[in-house]
């Protein structure tokens, strides 16, 4: 599989908000930085997903991913139920063994 068609489907099953399917993107290890906060491992990261869908009720289309190695940028447009919406936001991800190890959420 390829990287970016593994962070494809990453986004699309994120816009299922199954918390548990999406949680088989990350490794055991995985970190999330989003809005100033860190998110480690998986009960952590699950919290975080229970809370963003709840809160935003997010919809995202990948306009652009390109890849260095192991890490990669995904451009994103972002619809949801908050202000402004919709917005492009970048991802930083770290990814091995298709497993998302880091991922930072930034505007």
């Amino acid at each position: 599989m390829q990287h970016k068609l593994f962070l494809k489907q990453f986004f699309q099953t994120i816009n299922t908000h199954n918390v548990d399917a999406i949680l088989e993107h990350f490794s055991e290890a995985a970190v999330v930085y989003y809005e100033g906060a860190e998110y480690r491992g998986p009960d952590n990261i699950r919290h975080w997903l229970e809370n963003a869908n709840k809160q935003y009720n997010a919809c995202h289309t990948v306009l652009n991913i390109s890849f260095t190695d192991n890490e990669a940028t995904a451009i994103v447009s972002v619809a949801g139920t908050f202000s402004g919406s919709p917005i492009q936001q970048t991802f930083y991800f770290i990814v091995e063994d298709y497993k998302i190890t880091s991922l930072k959420c930034g505007t």
